[in-house]
């Protein structure tokens, strides 16, 4: 009997590790929508993202996984910023009011 207590036992902490793994590997992190600036005229889009609560705060120092997506219609970015052991997503969709041409867009950083 005392095997299979220690079997158990063994089965449980097994479990509790590999479930203690996944909740580490989990992504927790605040969701801020990022200050945007833009210029646009009849041709062109201008955006300036800061990935920062607001313009005159101090912006991200350390970011990954930046991902910016442009289709006919909308306008996204995200990036990851870790400050200090804290994670915060900054977000920013721009709906836009007319298609753009994708092929010429370009992004710079």
């Amino acid at each position: 009997m005392l095997i299979a207590l220690k079997e158990g036992a063994a089965l449980v902490n097994n479990r509790l590790a590999n479930l203690s793994e996944q909740l580490k590997k989990r992504k927790d992190y605040i969701v801020v929508q990022t200050p945007v600036q833009w210029a646009q005229s009849l041709d062109r889009v201008f955006i300036e993202v800061r990935y920062a609560h607001r313009h005159d705060a101090p912006g991200c120092s350390r970011s990954e996984d930046e991902i910016v997506e442009i289709t006919e219609r909308e306008i996204s970015v995200s990036v990851l910023c870790i400050e200090n052991n804290s994670k915060v997503r900054y977000k920013m969709n721009l709906k836009l009011w007319d298609k753009i041409d994708v092929a010429r867009s370009r992004n710079e950083y």
